[in-house]
Order: structure tokens, then C-alpha cells, then sequence
């Protein structure tokens, strides 16, 4: 649990720092991922004091612990999946908006004239 919180912190820190995510983006992920690490804090905690004691280790295993934890790592593990989306999509608008940059304009030779290769030289043949 503690190993995918930080895996997720990971990811949003290398997004925001690469920009793959917009401020809107950004702040959302960002309360998303507060809220988790929230979350796996009191359940780490939890966890801890529990294995103090058999009989609360065994209180929170017959109480669906061990379910609430799983879960918690699969919303971390979604928040990862989530933040990936996103740095894939803004990566996808940036590539399409440079595809559709105007080409640079280059100069042919005119039409009565061929270009001919010689030994990885390229000349000019008139005909």
C-alpha cells in the first residue's frame, strides 16, 4: 500500500514537472492523490497498532481489514492508471498540433531538370 502511494506520487510529480498535465488536471490529481495519501496514512497506522496485539490482528481480519486495504491500493493503483491517461492525451494533442503545422517550403529543381546519385552525391542532370 505504502510502495503504490508512492508510485503514484511519482508519476504525478513527473507529469507536472514535464507538463503532460494542465493546471485544471493538476489540481484535481493533486486533491485525489491528498485524499489518498490521507487514507493509506490512518490505514498504515491502523495496520501498525493491530499487529501489537493477535486479537486485534484478528479483529481486523474478521472485520474486512484486509478488504478495506486491498481496495485502498486499487484506488491508489487507479489514480496511477488515471494520472498515465492523462499524460497520454496531452501528449497526443502535442503531437497532432505539430502535425498540423505548416511544412516548410523547399525548392525544387524545375521540371526539365532530374536529380541524379553519384557515389552518395547528388547532381544536377539537364535534359
Amino acid at each position: 500500500m505504502v510502495s503504490a502511494i508512492a508510485a503514484a506520487e511519482q508519476k504525478y510529480l513527473a507529469a507536472v514537472e514535464s507538463g503532460l498535465l494542465s493546471e485544471s488536471d493538476t489540481n484535481a490529481t493533486g486533491v485525489m492523490l491528498a485524499m489518498l495519501q490521507d487514507k493509506v496514512s490512518t490505514m498504515r497506522e491502523a495496520s501498525l497498532r493491530s499487529s501489537l496485539s493477535w486479537r486485534a490482528t484478528l479483529s481486523d481480519i474478521l472485520t474486512g481489514h484486509t478488504f478495506a486495504v486491498l481496495q485502498c491500493i486499487w484506488e491508489v493503483r487507479n489514480l496511477q492508471t488515471h494520472i498515465e491517461i492523462l499524460g497520454e492525451v496531452k501528449l497526443r494533442t502535442k503531437l497532432r498540433a505539430k502535425r498540423l503545422e505548416p511544412l516548410q517550403t523547399v525548392s525544387l529543381p524545375p521540371p526539365h531538370q532530374s536529380l541524379v546519385a553519384l557515389g552518395g552525391w547528388w547532381r544536377v542532370n539537364s535534359t
